[in-house]
């Protein structure tokens, strides 16, 4: 396995932004996005962006320096190159403004915004890893096929990287739970293969 980044010369929100690949396929490549601080829901299909401190954190992992072209040339190589339209989920917040909850209260706050099985999945997580009275914020974000909770708070004991007790301990219908330690902070997402009512097409 062989990790990929070119240079950080893409502008946007007044950073510089580059591209991280691996040649050996996504669960390899969540893995290293999730080591140098990127929520699995900024996945872009075949790659990450990463502003110049993320990539970085990524060459000391390891990661090659490359061009752009020889970018486009590993995922070409290894069938994981996908087109524009492809490459972007349409992720919807369901809060708006997501606000700063006691870690007690949250769950409660997403009831009538989300389906109940979600409100509860929430709750067994928090349960599962996070302390008692801290604060957090929580939002929700969706397209048609997935859901993604964001849970900002104490990461749960093992650190970064998949959260298998939160896993063990919520259930289906959770498939995967991973930890990032984000520039804004600690993170915990729980990943479902079940579509939330509302989400755009």
């Amino acid at each position: 396995m062989t990790l990929y980044v070119d240079r950080a010369v893409w502008p946007w929100r007044d950073r510089l932004w580059a591209h991280l690949v691996s040649d050996s396929g996504p669960d390899e490549l969540h893995r290293a996005a999730n080591a140098v601080g990127k929520p699995r829901v900024s996945f872009q299909g075949d790659h990450y962006d990463l502003h110049e401190e993320q990539r970085a954190r990524a060459l000391d992992l390891g990661a090659v320096a490359v061009d752009s072209r020889e970018i486009v040339r590993v995922l070409r190589r290894t069938g994981q190159r996908l087109p524009p339209s492809r490459r972007r989920f349409d992720w919807r917040w369901t809060h708006d403004d997501p606000r700063v909850y006691d870690l007690g209260e949250a769950p409660d706050s997403l009831t009538g915004s989300v389906p109940g099985w979600l409100v509860n999945m929430v709750r067994r997580a928090l349960r599962a890893g996070f302390g008692t009275g801290a604060r957090m914020s929580l939002a929700v974000v969706s397209n048609t096929t997935s859901s993604v909770t964001l849970v900002r708070g104490a990461i749960p004991s093992g650190g970064p990287g998949p959260a298998q007790r939160v896993l063990e301990i919520v259930g289906p219908p959770l498939s995967e739970a991973w930890a990032t330690l984000t520039d804004e902070g600690p993170l915990l997402e729980l990943l479902v293969n079940r579509p939330v009512p509302g989400a755009r097409p």
